[in-house]
């Protein structure tokens, strides 16, 4: 079960949607809440200005410490400004706010194998750019991470009310995915739709797999088969159908990976609001 949620904060509004999405789990697994923020290591506080070809190949700036003291206050006040809203939020629920100086994504993927799942903000909001949907700390981390990543999306205090969609190619990844998928829509006794795509010969063996590993949870199940390509065909059953939770794997026969992480991940996160459960390992 879903036991150890690691919550990433990194001061920004859309990391801070994954609170509610990680209370709402941690009530239905009987779960804990770990936060962890961590302060990015830059050149900036090692004192140095690299030389490069845009500062005209100058000679290594020697920063003002006073300067660099201010980067630190600033983390600093960061770090107790998301350990107030990490309790608030939190409450009972909390094992405490991790914070921890170095490279973001070696420091997420890394927390990640002690936890179960990890819930991150999936793009920038605030910025509007298609071509920067998601970002690349989400891309990396949805690459690497040794457990679930939970994507919140625009409501993620009702993330767990369903009806939730498993998109399913068979893949290692995906047949994660449905095992976590339909241990969540058990716990949360809502209805889980699983879709596959392509032709009969592939999507009749690939379904019964599934249904053959959901009989045991009695869950409400709905098993869909479509051909077309497999990004066009979740998005539009996706338009059409009201689900508060997408499932799918991060590498699959489909090319979900790319759907998932690449360029085509930027327009279905943007133009569908649910949250997003992705496995990769």
């Amino acid at each position: 079960m879903l036991k150890n949620i690691l919550v990433f904060l990194d001061g920004g509004e859309e990391s801070q949607r994954g609170l509610p999405a990680a209370v709402g789990l941690a009530r239905l697994s009987d779960g804990r809440i770990r936060g962890l923020f961590v302060k990015k290591l830059e050149l900036l506080e090692m004192g140095l200005l690299p030389a490069s070809p845009e500062l005209g190949g100058m000679p290594p700036v020697i920063l003002d410490p006073e300067f660099l003291a201010s980067l630190e206050a600033e983390k600093d006040k960061t770090a107790l400004r998301l350990a107030e809203i990490f309790t608030a939020q939190v409450g009972s629920l909390a094992d405490g706010l991790q914070v921890v100086r170095g490279d973001v994504i070696e420091e997420l993927v890394q927390a990640s194998h002690s936890a179960d799942v990890v819930v991150m903000g999936r793009n920038r909001l605030a910025r509007g750019d298609q071509s920067d949907w998601i970002s690349d700390i989400t891309r990396q981390v949805l690459k690497q991470s040794w457990a679930p990543i939970l994507l919140p999306g625009h409501q993620p205090e009702d993330l767990f009310h369903g009806p939730f969609l498993l998109a399913y190619d068979g893949s290692l990844a995906a047949n994660r995915t449905l095992r976590q998928m339909a241990r969540l829509a058990f716990l949360a006794q809502v209805p889980l739709t699983i879709l596959s795509v392509g032709n009969p010969d592939i999507t009749t063996p690939r379904l019964e797999e599934a249904r053959l590993y959901c009989k045991s949870y009695h869950l409400h199940l709905s098993l869909e088969a479509h051909e077309g390509k497999a990004i066009d065909v979740i998005q539009s059953f996706c338009n059409n159908r009201r689900f508060s939770l997408i499932g799918m794997g991060a590498h699959g026969h489909f090319k979900i990976k790319n759907l998932v992480l690449g360029s085509s991940a930027a327009k279905m996160l943007q133009n569908l609001a649910q949250g997003f459960l992705v496995c990769a390992r």
